[in-house]
């Protein structure tokens, strides 16, 4: 382009939509002549919900119920049949359960066993994974004439210590266990990772700033489900138990497990989740998510409505039960839930086997829901119809239930978050540039599917502003020839850390992340502008600082076209994380990648510059033009930190 041609200028513009953002301090403005500049200087800023943004999650729930309905509206039973391995394989995943770990031995131990005049309970612990103890009592008839049908008994969230020591939750629920020892069940009642005996954490993302939960595609309900799973095959092995006849029920946090054990694991025979589950309608636009922590839900990639969950259990008995006046699992989704599944039971004709337990009452383990759960395993574990007549009381204190007097040093539950699901490994250098461009190619595809699930973006140039409130876009042909680019996150200041907490969560139970919304508009802008006559003939730069600087990345390596360099556009990245686990959040990325793969990546595709910024991030680019030459990465750092 000649010398003196007009140039155009991209800038951010934060004070054009609301005094509220004099937070912001005005970015630069950057104007080189022969050279389009896009500046994206500002980090993620303080938000809460608004109008527009819950009209944005409207869309997004009402997109995915639509698509929920795909599944649950199959013609036949057969038909239901050929689709379920699929769903049960995707919510494995969505739980960090796929690949399926490996069953390790559970190397069980009785600690002590209590004798009482009709049952016995043995305190004792099994490891799910090697260090991952689970602790738990099991409740067992005295007198035992074949073996019996069992009950895992999952605990809710629950409170059971003395200053430092905790006895686990599992002991605030000891009167089903008893229970059930006294009519003829075997019961086995665990600990959970949050409030057992050893303290783990569910409240990553609620209220402890783990996002990169997110990105590890971890959610502690995988390791939930797991114990739960691994608990079956403990059952299993007792020779008091009849394998054939086991079922699973708990409340709250229990009954959420209750229905992830019972989906994933066709062993369960009946089922009853007490409060454990309602619609994505409740938990995003009504607030539900507000109640609960991160074991309540899956990483939700694939984009589900709760009811495809709840249909994994058909047609298996099960009972829905819950309390009218629950305020976080509220009665109204929980009826859509059920309708939605009584379609499945109907398919097989086996109506029947479905039922729904609506009681009066607060979120509470009230007598009014066990006596119908109590018949409901009666019925389906041992073809009973016996009236209920003894009531489910706790007789035991809750020190005489615990299990380790010492907790063990091999312990894993306090870090499982860190291995339970399995990072990318540091990638090997290709041989060739040709490995080395389907490897990015892989990556993008990969990114595409379980990060940026593209499929349900808007493939029109144009900036869908419906779906991405954050920013918006506007090209003004005036004199100046401008496109501006700025953010309306004004209207974001001035609520608590917890509310904004919170919004960011409702992004994951839509299959997004804050971030990742981001990403997309940039990747639409830089392809909408990359597309037009009067910019074609440019060069585009873009430069991004901190958390942005991470988007740039994303939305560079998604950007359409080839996998090869592409010469018009080039980033300008400053003060980039030393990781994922330091940067933004996307769904499932590092399972994928890591930060310095995928900044290698995007410059085999456009030429980058890294400034201010760990040292670390250059050795995978190193190593590449150390084999393959300097067009395998066009990278130039300056300045690196260590």
């Amino acid at each position: 382009m000649p010398p003196d041609a007009e140039p155009l200028v991209l800038f951010f513009n934060p004070e054009i939509i609301s005094p509220l953002n004099q937070m912001y301090s005005m970015p630069r403005l950057l104007t080189f002549i022969g050279t389009v500049l896009l500046v994206l200087g500002i980090n993620a800023a303080d938000w809460s919900i608004h109008p527009d943004l819950k009209g944005y999650f409207e869309s997004e729930v009402e997109d995915i119920e639509k698509q929920s309905q795909k599944w649950l509206n199959p013609a036949t039973a057969e038909l239901w049949k050929q689709q379920a391995p699929e769903l049960r394989r995707q919510l494995s995943e969505m739980l960090g359960l796929y690949p399926m770990p490996a069953k390790t031995p559970l190397s069980p131990v009785v600690t002590r066993t209590i004798e009482k005049e009709l049952y016995t309970v043995e305190n004792m612990h099994f490891q799910s994974m090697p260090g991952l103890y689970v602790t738990g009592n099991l409740y067992i008839p005295r007198e035992i004439q074949k073996p019996l049908p069992a009950i895992l008994y999952v605990s809710g969230h629950a409170h059971a210590k003395e200053g430092d020591v905790s006895y686990g939750n599992k002991t605030a629920y000891q009167h089903h266990g008893i229970w059930f020892a006294q009519h003829g069940f075997v019961c086995l009642t665990i600990d959970t990772i949050q409030l057992g005996e050893i303290q783990g954490v569910h409240h990553g993302t609620y209220r402890e700033g783990r996002w990169w939960w997110n990105s590890r595609g971890y959610t502690p309900a995988g390791v939930e489900a797991w114990n739960g799973m691994r608990a079956l095959d403990y059952l299993q092995t007792r020779p008091e138990v009849d394998p054939e006849r086991l079922g699973i029920t708990g409340r709250s946090g229990g009954g959420a497990y209750s229905w992830w054990i019972a989906a994933l694991d066709k062993r369960v025979k009946a089922a009853v989740p007490v409060a454990g589950i309602t619609d994505l309608r409740d938990y995003v636009l009504d607030g539900a998510v507000e109640g609960h922590c991160d074991c309540m839900f899956m990483v939700n990639t694939y984009r589900w409505d709760f009811p495809v969950v709840a249909s994994l259990v058909a047609p298996r008995a099960l009972l829905i039960a819950n309390t009218d006046k629950d305020s976080i699992f509220p009665l109204d989704g929980v009826l859509r839930t059920h309708r939605q599944v009584q379609h499945i039971y109907s398919l097989f004709g086996l109506e029947g086997q479905l039922g729904l337990l609506v009681t009066e009452g607060p979120h509470k383990d009230t007598q009014d829901l066990q006596i119908p759960a109590f018949r409901w395993f009666q019925k389906w574990l041992k073809g009973s119809n016996v009236l209920i007549e003894t009531a489910a009381k706790k007789e035991i204190q809750p020190s005489d239930l615990r299990v380790f007097q010492r907790l063990p040093k091999t312990e894993k539950v306090t870090s499982v978050d860190t291995f339970f699901v399995r990072a990318s490994e540091k990638r090997p250098v290709p041989k060739t540039i040709e490995e080395w461009d389907h490897e990015v190619h892989k990556l993008r595809h990969a990114l595409k599917r379980h990060t940026f699930e593209d499929s349900r973006h808007t493939q029109d140039t144009r900036i869908d502003t419906k779906r991405y409130p954050f920013w918006e876009y506007t090209v003004l042909e005036d004199s100046q020839r401008r496109v501006e680019i700025f953010d309306r996150q004004g209207w974001l200041k001035g609520n608590s850390e917890h509310k904004k907490n919170q919004v960011r969560r409702r992004y994951m139970l839509v299959g997004q992340t804050l971030d990742s919304t981001r990403v997309m508009e940039l990747k639409q802008t830089l392809e909408s502008l990359m597309g037009k006559s009067d910019i074609s003939n440019r060069n585009l730069r873009v430069e991004a600082n901190g958390t942005m600087a991470v988007n740039a990345i994303y939305a560079g390596l998604l950007m359409e076209g080839n996998d090869g360099p592409l010469e018009t556009l080039s980033f300008h990245l400053t003060n980039l994380p030393a990781s994922h686990m330091q940067g933004p959040d996307y769904l499932n990325v590092m399972k994928m990648t890591r930060l310095d793969e995928s900044l290698a990546a995007l410059s085999r595709r456009f030429k980058v510059t890294v400034e201010n910024s760990p040292r670390t991030l250059q050795e995978f680019s190193a190593a590449l033009t150390d084999t393959l030459g300097q067009e395998a990465s066009r990278l130039t750092w300056m300045n690196p930190n260590q």
